[in-house]
């Protein structure tokens, strides 16, 4: 792959590269080769000493997101509509949002994940409570 970075001439740039996969990956991952900037090879892929872990230069919280994916089945076959919520920054727009997405399905599953630091084997408890309350017509 390559990418025109010309706009950004005479600027100090952070090109990442960033890896992420859930806990039922056993893929053996990526390997990136021969990275070029301009005509100067930074990387030739035998050594990581060129690179730095993103996070001592952008600190990434370990904070959870709740992705909520509503599931219904139309005339059209499965329609799906996800809404992903931070827990540590829920606004009160998404959590309309949200309620639009649980009203609007059948079913819907609810999946918790951990932008957690690179290298953490740990468990890290939580917990995630809402009410949901029928508003519709009574029986």
């Amino acid at each position: 792959m390559s990418f025109d970075l010309s706009v950004y001439a005479g600027q100090d740039i952070l090109v990442a590269f960033r890896y992420v996969t859930d806990w039922a990956t056993t893929d053996a991952g990526w390997y990136i080769d021969n990275v070029r900037v301009g005509g100067t090879l930074v990387s030739d892929g035998t050594s990581v000493d060129p690179f730095a872990d993103i996070t001592e230069i952008l600190p990434i919280n370990n904070d959870f997101t709740v992705t909520f994916v509503g599931y219904k089945m139309t005339t059209r076959g499965a329609q799906y509509k996800v809404k992903a919520l931070k827990l540590d920054r829920v606004t009160e727009e998404g959590l309309l949002e949200l309620d639009q997405v649980l009203r609007w399905s059948d079913k819907a599953a609810m999946l918790v994940t951990l932008d957690a630091q690179e290298g953490f084997t740990g468990y890290v408890e939580y917990s995630y409570g809402f009410t949901f309350t029928n508003r519709g017509k009574k029986p």
